[in-house]
């Protein structure tokens, strides 16, 4: 299947011309922002972004994988990296499967000859931090086909890392361990007797949200050890 999808994004750029690469290294396909933070239950977009470094693009595909585990796709939208000119595209593949933890993503200019050669966002994807831990964002089977209707080679890629953190998680330091326990409680103890010597993620120390580290928030994160237990 993959296969029939990517020779009919070829197809559609074969009424372009040969295009000549000016660029000192091949394009580059990111997930951007290429590190991120988040409490368990928000939801959160990253976007695919493309930087041609001076190729025509005229069609680009990828796979992108996650843990399913920690994350949820909510939503894959299209953008405008390929409609940047006014021109315009259709999205040829858009689907996600959150069992496996997948998403697929294929689109290519229509009704011009001409390819794109400014930067820009190929898609934005809406996930839902579903629990604690950590998530790579993988790109994968990335092709960006040129305006004479062949793959560029040398296309480089930049992946991403999603943290799931819980309010209120604080040992061990920075990030926790997924589990509120007595343990975070006596951490927040002694980032409040000694701050520099019991340094705590402030991000989730604040349990209270009133922009101090205080005894209250002691006493919130004890009801909330107490709650898991």
């Amino acid at each position: 299947m993959r296969e029939i999808l990517t020779t009919f994004i070829v197809a559609l750029c074969s009424i372009g011309v040969l295009s000549v690469s000016t660029a000192l290294g091949g394009p580059i396909v990111s997930v951007d922002p290429p590190d991120l933070n988040g409490l368990k239950g928000e939801t959160f977009t990253v976007n695919i972004t493309i930087d041609p470094q001076g190729e025509a693009i005229y069609g680009a595909q990828y796979d992108l994988y996650f843990d399913p585990a920690v994350l949820q796709v909510v939503s894959q939208t299209k953008g405008d990296f390929l409609t940047q000119d006014g021109a315009s595209s259709i999205e040829i593949v858009n689907t996600f499967n959150n069992t496996i933890g997948r998403l697929e993503y294929s689109e290519t200019r229509i009704g011009t000859s001409d390819g794109v050669t400014g930067a820009g966002v190929l898609a934005m994807i809406t996930f839902n931090l579903t629990n604690c831990g950590s998530s790579d964002l993988t790109l994968s089977n990335v092709i960006l086909a040129n305006t004479s209707a062949q793959p560029i080679s040398g296309v480089r890629l930049n992946n991403s890392t999603v943290h799931g953190l819980i309010r209120g998680d604080l040992a061990p330091y920075p990030d926790g361990n997924c589990v509120l326990n007595m343990g975070d409680v006596i951490r927040l103890l002694n980032y409040i007797h000694d701050e520099e010597k019991y340094p705590v993620n402030e991000y989730l120390a604040d349990l209270n949200l009133d922009g101090e580290i205080d005894v209250d928030d002691v006493m919130l994160l004890l009801s909330y050890v107490g709650e898991e237990e």
